[in-house]
């Protein structure tokens, strides 16, 4: 049994069960990876970003930092953005949210407003039960062509829980400008400012394409779909570990 609707799961607080489809939910028919439809991003950068120093500073003709106090209360670090047309987009980290495993989002004010009163991130209790990887009743396999698919290890009933997580990346859609390189270093900041454990997690995944390590491995594993009434990719490590 092939578990490709694993694949189509988008919320805070995931549960995948046998059988059944929560309201929480959003499935999507003949879905494919980013990779295939590179709808993320579609350049590549050198495997060393330092050497060619893209970073905040030197991009700050567009870096508009967030004033202190504004929307750091339930963030770790204080916000940082840039504008795209009429739009501004951040990076928001909460390096505690789910019992340490941690969060970061590259999104609008106005959603990581809304995300804050999510009972998902208001009531940390939520997540006592999840992202605990252990006696799975899936395992990863090699897929001729398609890559890596979760397919049952024992028989899957109505109700069985199959996976229960939170992703560690939320971006938003249209949050990557057309200065691409820009783009990535707040796509990068966004993952130096998760805790390292769950960097590790990221840097496991399974990636397509030789290039940047973090833009790669998102831009091959991230599902697409929609977060908050707007286009958001959503990057969930586990299910897509590379054991080549």
């Amino acid at each position: 049994m092939y578990l490709s609707f694993l694949a189509t799961t988008f919320c805070l607080l995931c549960f995948t069960k046998a059988g059944q489809q929560p309201i929480d939910f959003q499935f999507r028919g003949n879905f494919c990876s980013i990779a295939e439809k590179d709808d993320l991003l579609n350049f590549t950068l050198p495997q060393s970003l330092g050497d060619q120093n893209y970073s905040a500073e030197s991009t700050s003709h567009l870096h508009k930092p967030v004033k202190a106090g504004s929307l750091s209360s339930p963030w770790t670090q204080e916000p940082k953005c840039i504008e795209e047309g009429t739009e501004t987009y951040c990076v928001y980290t909460n390096e505690k949210f789910a019992n340490g495993r941690g969060i970061s989002f590259f999104t609008t004010p106005t959603i990581a407003k809304r995300v804050t009163a999510l009972p998902a991130f208001k009531d940390q209790e939520i997540h006592d039960n999840v992202n605990v990887f252990e006696d799975l009743p899936w395992e990863i396999r090699e897929i001729s062509g398609r890559g890596n698919g979760l397919f049952a290890t024992r028989t899957l009933h109505r109700g069985d829980l199959i996976l229960a997580d939170t992703p560690v990346g939320v971006y938003h859609s249209d949050a990557f400008p057309s200065d691409y390189t820009l783009g990535y270093v707040y796509l990068r900041m966004a993952f130096e400012q998760l805790p390292k454990p769950t960097q590790n997690l990221i840097l496991n995944m399974a990636t397509h394409n030789q290039g940047d390590p973090i833009m790669e491995r998102i831009n091959t594993n991230a599902f697409a779909g929609d977060f908050e009434g707007a286009p958001h990719f959503l990057l969930y490590p586990e299910t897509a570990v590379s054991y080549s």
